[in-house]
């Protein structure tokens, strides 16, 4: 039986125990310093002890800078664009471009009030898909790049295999239906490069989401929401990693964040720490995260706090160096919930403000 059955049938009065309190009385066993996973499993009510692989697993609470993620960000941007290319290099990725080409999409800024009101009716349209759809192309993945101007354009890759080669023809048809029918002044779809193989094209495109433009980007882009560096077909599929809550929920049936500026997201990297619960199974060796709190301060301050002797010891925070693929790096953890809830408390006290609530922390589950 594992926690989050046992946590269930114990919300329905079907268990009971004594011992550590576990679940939703997780705060309290923080005062006593008792592990919120408790030191050993629950008792039922006839005195035989429950069987649960969690209790098979060690815990420990990383404390992990918090990045905005956003493609523009100094920091994150190039990361982020690195985890595309490798998506799109992947074996499955790569066979979906047989016929690889480059299509670059200009847009005629007499036909548009101002570079952001260009790029904000072609991303409401969809024109692009709709471009594509009417080209007969079913595999491609545009990427955005701004002109010294501040002005849009798009670097499309695309894979022919299936239509077969442009025409003129049809690049014009294009052109008119363009300016004709949906008004949106000139175009510019040229054919600008073709590949011998998969893989350069995809090491091609993938540059521009990896080099930020040297007069950095144009504040009507950063100071926007919802902007797109880089799309693909549906076939394509999604082109990042899978996110760091380990949630196996499908895309449908999670939460959509609230959207915000990407100038806002920005200035938060890095400003303060994600409390991440690892949970070790010592039979298999795997781990399960999930972020269950966050740390008004960064992982930067909070070293710094301990290095001072402001923090208590009873927080259990541990500072050191570990191993990692290619090197090391330092690690700032917690040996359990409890203790992080309590350090929590201890920056409350300090004048920080912590967002979370306590019960979010006490019921998190794996």
């Amino acid at each position: 039986m594992s926690f989050r059955e046992w946590y269930a049938g114990k919300q329905e009065g079907r268990f009971e125990h004594r011992g550590s309190v576990v679940g939703t009385a997780m705060a309290d066993s923080a005062d006593a310093g008792g592990s919120p996973q408790g030191e050993t499993p629950p008792a039922a009510a006839g005195g035989g002890r429950l069987e649960s692989l969690d209790y098979n697993r060690k815990l420990k609470v990383m404390v992990v800078t918090h990045r905005c993620k956003a493609r523009t960000c100094p920091h994150c941007g190039k990361r982020r664009g690195w985890e595309t290319r490798q998506v799109l290099l992947e074996p499955e990725r790569l066979s979906l471009f047989r016929a690889p080409r480059l299509l670059t999409l200009t847009v005629d800024p007499k036909g548009f009030e101002s570079a952001e009101a260009a790029h904000d009716a072609i991303m409401a349209g969809g024109y692009i898909r709709r471009l594509m759809r009417l080209l007969g192309i079913k595999v491609w993945v545009w990427v955005l790049e701004f002109h010294k101007s501040g002005w849009p354009h798009w670097h499309i890759l695309v894979d022919l295999s299936e239509r077969g080669e442009l025409r003129p023809g049809d690049l014009k048809r294009v052109w008119g239906l363009w300016r004709d029918k949906w008004g949106l002044g000139g175009l510019d779809l040229v054919q600008r490069k073709q590949f011998g193989e998969s893989k350069h094209a995809v090491l091609y495109i993938t540059k521009y989401l990896m080099k930020p433009p040297r007069s950095g980007y144009p504040d009507w882009f950063i100071q926007g929401k919802r902007r797109r560096m880089v799309q693909g077909a549906r076939a394509v599929g999604r082109l990042c990693f899978k996110g760091a809550s380990g949630s196996d929920k499908p895309d449908e049936q999670r939460k959509r964040r609230e959207s915000r500026p990407l100038v806002e997201r920005m200035a938060e990297c890095g400003k303060f720490s994600h409390l991440v619960a690892v949970r070790v199974d010592v039979e298999t060796g795997a781990e399960h995260k999930r972020r269950i709190g966050e740390l008004p301060v960064s992982p930067v301050e909070l070293e710094s706090l301990s290095a001072s002797g402001v923090l208590p010891r009873e927080c259990g925070l541990r500072i050191g160096v570990v191993k990692v693929a290619g090197g090391t790096r330092r690690e700032i953890a917690l040996p359990s919930v409890g203790q992080a809830l309590q350090l929590a408390s201890f920056l409350r006290s300090m004048g920080y403000s912590v967002r979370h609530k306590a019960g979010t922390l006490g019921k998190a589950q794996f």
